[in-house]
């Protein structure tokens, strides 16, 4: 049996309308929903109006949920689905919200994804690998963030990996030449740079320790080794320190010398 509206009351929740039917509160629908259904007082509603009313009204604020959490940044179609989750959206409706916003082209994964390696070389130190992994992690086809890897632009991206060579060059100044290097290589292939891209950045730098540079670098490893086994016996301790260094890339020449030097002292 059809009810009708006695009254529809604006919520303090600005473009929302809480409907009344035969003088009790019943349901509440978005201003867009309002309007297209030109709802108005003494108006009869009968339960299938009511339930297109509710669907479209789901859709509604589902909607605007999307459209609010791209008004931040660009995103991905799965940050989106994973978004609206959140606040137990059905798939459905989150299937047609999405249909709505690339038909509106608010939402594009191939863009997006050309946006976010564009974004990643500006701001950020990783290189293409972790930067596709990322985008994987957003949901992005294979197939897509190929199409969009043109915009990995190599110049800046050989710019930027010198300047992290030089940073972790300062940060390792305390290790073997040797060592600083194979540490260096390791932080860069973790943040995604290829061995080809490494290579060639590394060949344009020299950070390879001068001879002072290089003996300052042993001193301070060989007073932390003596430091650590300076309970064991002459002999013992003699070995330790000599294959710590050793295993740090000192050239075995050098501890050597280093070794008979502080015996004989």
């Amino acid at each position: 049996m059809p009810q009708k509206i006695t009254m529809i009351k604006t919520q303090r929740k600005k473009g929302r309308y809480n409907i009344y039917l035969d003088g009790h509160y019943s349901f509440s629908v978005s201003e867009s929903v309002l309007i297209k259904h030109q709802l108005y007082k003494g108006q009869e509603i009968t339960a299938q109006l009511k339930q297109i009313l509710s669907t479209e009204d789901s859709f509604s604020q589902f909607y605007e949920k999307a459209l609010n959490y791209l008004s931040y940044q660009l995103r991905s179609e799965k940050e989106i689905y994973t978004y609206l989750r959140k606040y137990e959206a059905d798939p459905e409706v989150i299937a047609k919200v999405q249909q709505k916003l690339r038909l509106e082209g608010l939402v594009n994964d191939q863009k997006f994804a050309e946006s976010y390696i564009r974004t990643m070389l500006k701001t950020s130190d990783k290189g293409f690998k972790v930067i596709q992994q990322q985008l994987r992690q957003k949901g992005i086809p294979a197939e897509t963030i190929t199409a969009a890897a043109s915009e990995y632009d190599e110049a800046t991206a050989t710019a930027n990996l010198q300047k992290l060579c030089l940073k972790l060059a300062k940060q390792y100044h305390n290790q073997s030449s040797k060592l600083r290097l194979q540490k260096i290589k390791q932080r860069l292939l973790s943040k995604g740079f290829s061995f080809d891209e490494i290579t060639t950045a590394l060949a344009t730098l020299d950070l390879t320790n001068d001879l002072q540079s290089e003996k300052e670098a042993l001193t301070l490893q060989f007073e932390k080794a003596a430091k650590k086994y300076h309970l064991l016996t002459s002999q013992e301790k003699k070995f330790k320190i000599k294959q710590t260094l050793y295993r740090k890339g000192f050239a075995l020449t050098d501890i050597e010398q280093l070794l008979d030097k502080e015996i004989q002292s």
